[in-house]
């Protein structure tokens, strides 16, 4: 956590592509710990969806510390 409430959208949206992977380790085929191509495909698709999605941004940190899509406040 990042210091965010449970309850934050940034926080869900935070926790959204990595629930999607750990969800999708044994789906995909990967056994005994051992990732496979499927898995790394996966993860890829994920989170170039969040990125779209506009659930990860990527952006440039302002002065304030923030991504330039928050709020220093919020």
């Amino acid at each position: 956590m990042l210091g965010l409430a449970p309850d934050d959208v940034r926080e869900r949206n935070r926790q959204h592509p990595n629930a999607e992977i750990r969800d999708a380790y044994l789906r995909l085929g990967a056994n005994e710990g051992t990732p496979n191509d499927a898995l790394y495909q996966h993860i890829a698709q994920t989170f170039t969806t969040a990125v779209v999605n506009g659930e990860i941004t990527l952006g440039r940190r302002s002065s304030a510390g923030c991504p330039p899509r928050c709020s220093a406040a919020g």
